[in-house]
């Protein structure tokens, strides 16, 4: 793995491409992407870069996400966790609170929302989560 500068904002791909508004997103204010094929390796990274700010990218496959989430949410680094979907799912919005995600982004075209989500965290305000979409409840 290539070591990397530091960055407050770390972005966590789990075997996937990434999306393209995300990915737009990291090209724009140089957040890292991290590529990671288990949720240990997503944790060791997280761990590493200490950054304030993890955005996860859910994959179809949901069970390692959550893992990463649960463990990120119990251990001793304290970071805002942020998840991003290609598209919304109410069965994965509700997976992804009950383990400990701040912030649910379920929709990525609206990037201006990840950018408040971000920059309000490094702020210092990182209880605030702004929510993307109407009809999606925190």
């Amino acid at each position: 793995m290539l070591a990397i500068v530091y960055s407050p904002v770390l972005v966590i791909v789990l075997d996937e491409p990434v999306i393209d508004e995300l990915d737009r997103a990291t090209t724009r204010y140089g957040w890292p992407v991290l590529t990671c094929t288990s949720a240990l390796d997503a944790i060791r990274a997280t761990y590493r870069h200490r950054p304030r700010v993890v955005i996860v990218q859910v994959p179809a496959c949901l069970d390692e996400t959550l893992e990463l989430i649960r463990t990120l949410r119990q251990g001793a680094l304290r970071v805002l966790l942020v998840g991003c979907v290609r598209r919304h799912d109410e069965a994965v919005e509700r997976a992804l609170r009950i383990a400990g995600v701040d912030c649910y982004l379920p929709d990525p075209s609206r990037l201006e929302c990840l950018e408040e989500v971000v920059s309000t965290a490094l702020a210092g305000e990182s209880s605030l989560c702004v929510e993307c979409q109407e009809g999606v409840n925190s």
